[in-house]
């Protein structure tokens, strides 16, 4: 698709592969729900929304839109009525240490801030702060909560792969923004990271001892901590 529009209740065909797809929600003309719903071949029949776990809810460039949607979904799946409207979302801070061409990355650590559910973020000054400085102490608001920034292709693609390959929401953009929580920088190895002109791309894999963790736990809830959602191949 070269020119995509998207309104609220707009269901996107979104290809992540050739061999596998998924299902893209609009919430607002920035916004975007993913689902723990995957497909082969990207061929969607008697799918509810309703009925699926949803992954997350992030604002979203067009650039995503424009090089992975094949098309908008007009039969054959139901939107969902319960998904949007977060109105608290993470706010990255400078990282002070960051030079340019170094191995530091821009940003580190972020606030807790309230947004407009419909407009998005006001921006970074604007935003009210309601919490600042999170930290390890802060991990069921780190993990409820998706970040103002705008996330671009390729980066969201790698992202949602991982959701797939994981059976639940996992988002490496957090492991890079608080690399002192543990339970989250535990679960990937940082193979390269790419910054430019303010589009990121991060190839991260899981790591080794977070796979044994689940292969060798009958509960991967308990293994790896996270809440894990089951997961719809079509």
């Amino acid at each position: 698709m070269k020119r995509v529009t998207r309104n609220s209740g707009d269901i996107f065909n979104i290809r992540l592969r050739s061999d596998l797809f998924t299902l893209a929600q609009a919430t607002t003309t920035t916004e975007l729900c993913f689902f723990n719903i995957f497909s082969h071949d990207g061929k969607w029949k008697d799918v509810d929304l309703n009925r699926i776990p949803e992954l997350f809810c992030a604002f979203t460039s067009s650039n995503f839109l424009k090089y992975r949607a094949i098309g908008k979904i007009k039969a054959g799946v139901i939107p969902s009525q319960r998904v949007g409207g977060d109105e608290y979302r993470l706010s990255v801070l400078d990282n002070p240490d960051y030079v340019p061409g170094g191995t530091q990355f821009v940003w580190r650590g972020a606030n807790l801030v309230k947004v407009d559910p419909i407009h998005g973020t006001r921006g970074t000054l604007q935003d009210p702060v309601i919490k600042s400085n999170l930290g390890p102490e802060d991990r069921e608001i780190i993990e409820a909560h998706e970040f103002t920034n705008m996330r671009v292709d390729p980066e969201l693609t790698e992202r949602l792969i991982l959701c797939y390959e994981a059976g639940y929401n996992i988002d490496p953009f957090k492991a890079r923004i608080f690399p002192n929580c543990t339970f989250l920088t535990n679960q990937f190895v940082l193979k390269s990271f790419q910054f430019n002109n303010g589009l990121y791309k991060i190839d991260m894999e899981f790591s080794k001892e977070y796979i044994d963790a689940i292969r060798n736990s009958p509960s991967p809830e308990r293994a790896a901590g996270l809440k894990v959602l089951p997961m719809d191949v079509y």
